[in-house]
């Protein structure tokens, strides 16, 4: 079988790179494209991916929307060469599907993000199936496809992951020293329309009460101030799940990271605000992943007011047994979850005809147990 797996998203060379790696032991011929954005191709470099450039990252809408009618075109050209007999995407992509239909091949895409609203006009059309978790908030229809699990599983599963010590050594933290790590993001995605998270003055208010108790270290999409630069990480971007496990705890408006977290056993803190139709929301009234891991196992706190983030930083940051009793929610997590690299790869393997078979089945746990 040949397949194409595209990337828009640094956090999908994560999510794909087991699979790749699975199906290509198998002897499927894999081919990966990608957007350079932020730290994408780096971390398809370190992790000795071949990828084949296809996009560039963009800000405003009227670019993003031009810059997917290239990648469309882009991607279209690269297939009618390699032919492949299925396209796979991350969350909110649009150009497999688009492609895909194109071509009349089969397309899947694995999506966690329910607020992509200009994305599901099309993916949702387009897709053959979409894969989303169990806790997913939107019905999709027929070509959605319920699992039990969180897409970071994929690569942060103990059966895949193990934390690398040698990072510790390199961040030259001091015996006893707590490790705090910051994601700020630059909200430049067209889901993000309408979206914030810390301001300036916050962050700055978060770093300085928060170094009092420990090590602070900070990961950002936009340019820091000067005031906050001495905290940037200087770690290689395949590293940061290493430095996610071993810190004590993570606080930031970047939500995947949150989730990267959470499910390393990370006391986590999240902040944006989502303006809905007036509505000031959530990532937990518009994620389902965030939902579950809130108020379900308990790994981590949304909140949409940035004093109260920092508050509940400062308390988590203060409890003596947080890692330990965030590393038995994870345990009870797991035992509630699937593989979700072997669900990636074998609904890979259904294609083509084998997709539409699977078309509209509510979840892997109920139906398809035994299958992988």
């Amino acid at each position: 079988m040949r397949i194409i797996f595209d990337i828009g998203h640094p956090a999908q060379v994560h999510l794909f790179r087991n699979a790749v790696w699975q199906l290509q032991r198998d002897g499927h011929e894999v081919a990966v494209t990608c957007s350079d954005k932020d730290v994408t191709i780096g971390l398809l470099r370190g992790y000795g991916v071949p990828y084949h450039v296809i996009g560039r990252s963009r800000r405003g809408v009227a670019k993003l929307f031009l810059e997917m009618l290239a990648r469309d075109w882009r991607l279209l050209r690269f297939a009618l060469s390699f032919k492949p007999d299925v396209m796979v995407g991350g969350p909110g992509n649009v150009t497999a599907p688009t492609v895909g239909r194109l071509l009349r091949k089969p397309s899947v895409v694995f999506d966690d993000t329910e607020h992509s609203r200009y994305e599901h006009l099309l993916m949702d059309r387009l897709a053959t199936i979409i894969c989303t978790p169990a806790c997913y908030k939107k019905e999709l229809g027929r070509p959605q496809l319920r699992y039990d699990g969180y897409p970071p599983l994929a690569y942060l599963h103990p059966r895949y992951f193990r934390p690398d010590p040698a990072v510790l050594s390199g961040l030259g933290l001091g015996e006893g020293e707590k490790l705090v790590v910051m994601r700020f993001v630059a909200f430049q995605a067209s889901h993000d329309v309408a979206t914030t998270g810390f301001s300036p003055a916050a962050k700055l208010k978060l770093v300085e009460g928060l170094e009092k108790h420990g090590r602070v270290i900070i990961t950002s999409e936009s340019p820091l101030p000067e005031s906050l630069r001495k905290y940037q990480l200087r770690v290689s971007p395949e590293q940061l799940h290493s430095v996610l496990s071993y810190a004590d705890l993570y606080v930031g408006d970047g939500g995947t990271t949150a989730v990267e977290a959470a499910l390393l056993g990370t006391p986590s803190v999240h902040c944006i605000r989502v303006v809905r139709q007036g509505r000031v929301l959530s990532a937990a009234d518009i994620h389902g992943s965030f939902w579950d891991l809130q108020n379900r196992y308990r790994l981590l706190y949304t909140f949409t007011d940035e004093e109260q983030a920092i508050g509940k930083a400062g308390e988590l940051l203060g409890l003596t047994d947080a890692k330990k009793i965030w590393k038995g929610r994870v345990e009870n997590l797991l035992a509630n979850s699937t593989d979700v690299t072997s669900f990636i790869t074998w609904v890979i393997r259904q294609s083509p005809s084998g997709l539409q078979h699977i078309r509209g089945q509510v979840s892997v746990r109920e139906r398809l147990t035994d299958a992988y």
